[in-house]
C-alpha cells in the first residue's frame, strides 16, 4: 500500500481534529503542524475530566499517529529502545548484586522476612521440576529463532538443518533428540536402528540469544531476543509446566473472566475502587 502524501496525511490530521473539537484535539493539530516530536510526549488524557464519549475522543486523538512512521523526528526509534534496555539492564545488575552479596544488602528485618516467605511460596508453587513432564510438552514456536529469521523458522527447517543451543540447554535437548529416531532421522537423513549417538556436528553451540528490535511506536523500538532454536524448543516444555503448575493455585493464564470483569466494572463505576 502507498504511504499517503505529506499534504494528504495532514489534511486527515486536520479534518479529523476539527471534527472532535476538543481542547486535546487542538493540542494534537497543533503538534502535528508545528512540532511532530512534541505528539509522542502527550500525556493521556484523564478520565476522570469531561463525558466518556469526550475521553474516547481525546484517546484516540491522543493515539492516532503513535504508530505512524512519517513523524518528523530527531532520533532513532531503535537507538531509544537499545539505551533504554541497557539502562534497564543495569538496574536490574545493581538489584541482583545487592541480593546475593550480604555486604551490599541493606534490608530491613521486615525486607527479609518478605523476601523469604516469597522464596518459599514461588518454591511450593514450581515444586521439583520433572523432567518427562517438561519434555513431553516441547514444541516449536512460530517466531524466529538465533539462526532462522521469521520467515524461515518453519518446523521442518528447525528440525532438519544444525541445531544452534546454549552449552547447558544442550545435555536436555540431546536427550530428547536420542530418544526420538523420527527427528533424528531427519539430522540423519536415515532411520536409527538400536542405540544411537549424535555427534557434535548436529549442534551449534551459542553463547546465547540474539538481539534485535523491532516496531512499536514512533517513539521507541521494542527489544526481543531471538533464542537459540534448540533453547526455544525446551523453553516451550518449561512454559507448559509452569502454567501447569500455577492452576493447582488457582492461577490460571488461560482464564480472563477476571480481568475481563474488572475491565466492565471499571467502565461502569470507575477505576479507583478496583486499585
Amino acid at each position: 500500500m502507498r504511504k499517503p502524501s505529506s499534504d494528504a496525511m495532514e489534511s486527515v490530521v486536520q479534518t479529523l481534529c476539527e471534527r472532535i473539537g476538543t481542547p486535546r484535539a487542538l493540542s494534537v493539530w497543533l503538534c502535528y503542524k508545528y512540532n511532530q516530536e512534541a505528539l509522542l510526549e502527550l500525556p493521556l488524557p484523564d478520565i476522570a475530566v469531561g463525558t466518556s464519549g469526550s475521553f474516547h475522543e481525546d484517546y484516540f486523538i491522543t493515539e492516532y499517529l503513535q504508530k505512524y512512521k512519517g513523524l518528523k523526528l530527531s532520533h532513532d526509534p531503535a537507538q531509544r529502545a537499545l539505551s533504554r534496555w541497557m539502562a534497564s539492564e543495569e538496574s536490574c545488575r545493581k538489584v541482583n548484586s545487592s541480593f546475593r552479596d550480604p555486604l551490599l544488602r541493606s534490608f530491613t528485618d521486615r525486607a527479609h522476612r518478605a523476601l523469604f516467605g516469597a522464596q518459599r511460596k514461588i518454591a511450593a508453587v514450581l515444586g521439583n521440576l520433572c523432567l518427562p513432564i517438561v519434555f513431553s510438552d516441547c514444541k516449536w514456536g512460530p517466531g524466529a529463532t538465533f539462526d532462522l529469521k521469521r520467515e524461515l523458522a518453519t518446523p521442518d527447517k528447525k528440525m532438519t538443518e544444525v541445531i544452534s543451543v546454549t552449552a547447558k540447554a544442550m545435555p536436555y535437548l540431546r536427550a530428547i533428540l536420542e530418544a526420538d529416531p523420527h527427528w533424528a532421522a531427519c539430522l540423519l537423513g536415515v532411520l536409527p536402528e538400536g542405540p544411537y549417538s549424535l555427534l557434535s556436528s548436529n549442534f551449534n553451540i551459542v553463547r546465547g540469544s540474539r538481539f534485535l528490535t523491532v516496531p512499536k511506536n514512533a517513539k521507541t523500538d521494542r527489544c526481543i531476543a531471538a533464542e537459540p532454536t534448540g533453547n526455544s524448543f525446551l523453553q516451550q516444555g518449561v512454559h507448559s509446566y509452569m502454567r501447569r503448575r500455577l492452576r493447582r493455585f488457582g492461577v490460571d493464564l488461560d482464564e480472563q473472566s477476571i480481568n475481563q470483569e474488572r475491565a466492565r466494572e471499571g467502565t461502569l463505576t470507575g477505576w479507583l475502587h478496583l486499585i
